[in-house]
């Protein structure tokens, strides 16, 4: 009876082995290249995000101070502009040309002396001007939506055959408590096309120094 005999390959075990570890070990390079990957495209996108939030804010920056270097450049314009004209022949002129759009007759025109209040001048006249009720409103309304700060300091108005005149329809004492109120207040017995004889109104206007 012949005996069985098992044979058993050990170069082909140690094979075996050897794969197994070179597949772990590849299996664990792979996963920790991808984790080193992973952090730094997390790491990347971080520092990408924060560098385009601090160029946003750069270019933010940079257009707030040309913004401001523009509003600079403009009350230079402005002051210089001002310095030019400040006179009383110039709120004159200007005078003149919103009576002519109104379509009123300025009678006589006569310049003020010239305040100081802070750091600012007003230049003032007193004019004389003869028209209708509707013409001195838009007159009056003309001379409130100029550009420049042109404001009504006192007004009074004779009428025909009147022998007082009408003051207190529009006042203003003071430049620097003037708070909004109706340009004209109509008396209840001043028709609106009655001819009005005289016109008398301080005009004045604020420059800054």
């Amino acid at each position: 009876m012949a005996k069985s005999t098992n044979k058993i390959d050990i170069k082909s075990i140690k094979f075996d082995k050897t794969i197994q570890v070179i597949l772990a070990v590849s299996a664990i390079f792979l996963f920790g290249t991808y984790g080193i990957a992973r952090h730094i495209y997390k790491g990347g996108k971080a520092l990408s995000a924060r560098l385009s939030s601090e160029v946003s804010r750069e270019e933010a920056k940079k257009a707030y101070y040309v913004k401001i270097s523009g509003i600079e450049e403009a009350a230079k314009d402005e002051r210089r502009h001002f310095s030019e004209i400040k006179d009383s022949s110039w709120l004159v002129n200007e005078i003149t040309n919103l009576a002519n759009k109104a379509d009123i007759r300025i009678d006589l025109v006569q310049p003020l002396k010239n305040r100081k209040v802070g750091g600012f001048s007003i230049v003032s006249v007193r004019m004389t001007t003869s028209a209708s009720y509707h013409k001195v409103g838009y007159f009056l309304a003309l001379l409130e939506s100029a550009p420049y700060y042109i404001v009504i300091d006192d007004m009074s108005i004779e009428l025909l055959n009147e022998q007082e005149p009408r003051r207190g329809i529009y006042q203003n004492p003071s430049m620097e408590q003037r708070v909004p109120r109706p340009l004209f207040t109509k008396q209840k017995d001043l028709s609106a096309d009655e001819p009005v004889n005289s016109v008398i109104l301080t005009i004045s206007c604020l420059f800054i120094d």
